[in-house]
């Protein structure tokens, strides 16, 4: 959700549409791996401060993880 806000000022789900997740998927492909994180509690769980792949490609894999929970969120 917080990409929603931020990037696309989007707080009802009702407005989400294809283009919107297209975008939120190649913004993420975009800004590689733990470069935008919901919380700073998930930032805290990941130990951000000690990873070494920050900002590296996410992997098709996950990208593709998202786009199925995406799926099953809206269509259940």
């Amino acid at each position: 959700m917080r990409y929603l806000e931020e990037e696309k000022n989007i707080i009802d789900i009702n407005k989400i549409n294809k283009e919107i997740v297209q975008e939120y998927i190649m913004f993420t492909r975009n800004r590689g791996k733990y470069s935008f994180v919901a919380s700073i509690d998930g930032m805290i769980k990941a130990n951000i401060d000690k990873r070494s792949d920050i900002g590296e490609q996410v992997s098709d894999a996950t990208l593709n993880n998202y786009l199925r929970n995406i799926k099953v969120f809206f269509i259940g």
